[in-house]
């Protein structure tokens, strides 16, 4: 069996969260609409998430640095994402929250979320295996 290089694992790492978290938004789209709004009331909350999402991006970015082929390109602007999101968290909740508001508050917008979420979780999964 061959080695994962970096990037693969990370890309697996990627694949399986987006699997499970589409699959939950799509099926429960109701719960997340409750969660963002309990989420954006409560500054703890909102700075823990921040700090998970800030460490998440670093930790990504730390381990990834080559930026040649699409794989290597989507897990970088990935870790970006996530780090532009964690700082946004901890600075300026609000305008995250606002930036957010129209996915969370609309359960058919979740559903579609969730699905989109679910399909880059695939691809992910089997770019990590050399099949995409």
């Amino acid at each position: 069996m061959e080695t994962m290089s970096t990037v693969e694992t990370i890309a697996h790492l990627l694949g399986v969260f987006y699997l499970v978290v589409g699959l939950s938004m799509f099926f429960r789209p109701g719960a997340y609409r409750d969660m963002a709004a309990e989420f954006f009331a409560s500054p703890a909350l909102c700075y823990t998430g921040g700090i998970m999402a800030l460490l998440f991006g670093l930790v990504i970015l730390a381990l990834h640095d080559e930026w040649q082929g699409a794989l290597n390109i989507i897990v970088g602007v990935i870790g970006w994402l996530a780090t532009a999101k964690g700082a946004f968290l901890i600075i300026r909740p609000d305008m995250f929250e606002k930036f957010s508001g129209a996915l969370t508050r609309n359960e058919k917008n979740l559903r579609v979320g969730g699905l989109i979420a679910l399909l880059f979780g695939i691809a992910l999964t089997q770019a990590a295996y050399g099949t995409f």
